[in-house]
């Protein structure tokens, strides 16, 4: 079996969600045609690290992700950072000839990331998104559902991603409320999930029509330069930064054929921990999903007997979508790692056989469209086509 050298650049929180998926694929999928090593790690300080070198099992560390991606000896580059770094990292690991997985979203704006998809298409390397959720056996057997007719004419779509990480006004002013470091809000971060799911299942969205707002509009500034999601905060100050990115956002939306969509997405809902659910109503029946419970997909089926009719609960096992990497029977289940382990998997099969990776550039390209397409809709009062190109 042959080894890919991973770089990743980022160590924090979902730093350490990538590197404990790599070191689960030779365990949960030994077919994988490539085995990858954690080759070195690069943070900001020296400190993070060496720090996440020794505590996440990468051979090297670095302050300096130009060289590191540049080095001849990486295969894939892996970025986990905050989001104005993606576009740079992204576009010199294309042209240094290395494969790229990078995390939602690809970049600021759908005007960068579609240049970054073009720099990848051109360079003729692999590249894959980092929207997991769509890998969790529930929602993939829930695509197998309407491509066998089970929910029939998809009438409706409803989702939502709702948590209250974010309700404490007095968190700190981290780099996730700033746009020129985060391009967005809630609407580009928790909702491109939905939106990712909400394409993965019902096809193209055509046009939206959106409303935005800032729940919070001042936090204290931090007193360091970590995050408050996933990095170390050493405290904030008594000066107060503005808000310049959105908190909450709807979204009614067209997908292809007609299908009615309504979108919601919250970061200070407050009781809500990782709300990302969905409904799907059709002609024959209906689909649940919610991701506290994301070992169980909810189905409701109209050719039920009336005294029987309503939903029921499908518990995922090795029947399922990636059942058969995991455990022999139903109810152990899998987790958010696990997920991401599908995701690191299938990026490697496409190396190997020369196919594409499932999500990829051009999906993070069409989901900045789409929201870039919402804002602009919040702005303007009106219905906004969604793709340009």
């Amino acid at each position: 079996m042959h080894k890919v050298n991973v770089a990743l650049i980022g160590s924090g929180f979902m730093g350490k969600a990538h590197s404990l998926a790599l070191s689960e694929l030779s365990v949960l999928f030994p077919d994988c045609p490539l085995q990858p090593h954690k080759y070195v790690v690069v943070d900001v300080n020296e400190e993070l690290a060496k720090t996440a070198a020794q505590n996440l099992g990468y051979e090297k560390w670095s302050t300096d992700w130009e060289s590191v991606v540049s080095d001849p000896q990486v295969t894939l580059v892996d970025i986990v950072t905050p989001n104005d770094l993606h576009k740079p990292i992204a576009i010199a690991a294309a042209r240094t000839g290395k494969h790229i997985f990078c995390e939602k979203p690809l970049s600021l704006n759908a005007q960068d990331s579609y240049q970054i998809y073009q720099e990848v298409e051109k360079a003729g390397v692999k590249h894959g998104m980092g929207f997991h959720y769509r890998k969790i056996p529930a929602i993939a057997y829930a695509k197998e559902l309407i491509r066998q007719g089970k929910v029939g004419e998809v009438f409706a779509f409803r989702g939502f991603y709702l948590n209250d990480w974010a309700k404490d006004p007095n968190g700190p002013l981290s780099w996730r409320f700033q746009k020129a470091k985060a391009g967005s809000g809630v609407i580009g971060d928790q909702c491109t999930h939905a939106i990712d799911i909400a394409r993965y299942l019902l096809g193209e969205l055509e046009q939206v029509c959106a409303w935005v707002k800032t729940l919070i509009p001042e936090r204290p500034l931090p007193t360091s330069v970590f995050d408050a999601l996933g990095r170390k905060t050493e405290g904030r100050g008594k000066e107060m930064g503005k808000v310049d990115v959105d908190d909450a956002c709807a979204i009614l939306f067209e997908a292809q054929g007609g299908i009615l969509g309504i979108l919601e997405a919250n970061r200070c809902a407050s009781g809500r921990k990782n709300y990302l659910s969905f409904e799907i109503n059709g002609s024959r029946g209906s689909i649940y999903f919610d991701w506290e419970r994301n070992n169980e997909l909810w189905y409701c089926s109209n050719d039920d007997r009336f005294e029987e009719h309503g939903y029921r609960r499908l518990l995922m096992g090795p029947g399922h979508p990636y059942g058969q990497y995991f455990w022999p029977i139903a109810g152990i289940n899998i987790g958010y790692t696990e997920a991401v382990a599908i995701n690191f998997y299938q990026m490697l099969q496409a190396i190997v056989n020369d196919t594409d990776c499932d999500p990829d550039f051009e999906d993070g390209w069409r989901i900045e469209e789409i929201v870039e397409a919402a804002l602009r809709s919040h702005e303007e009062k009106r219905w906004v086509l969604c793709h340009a190109v």
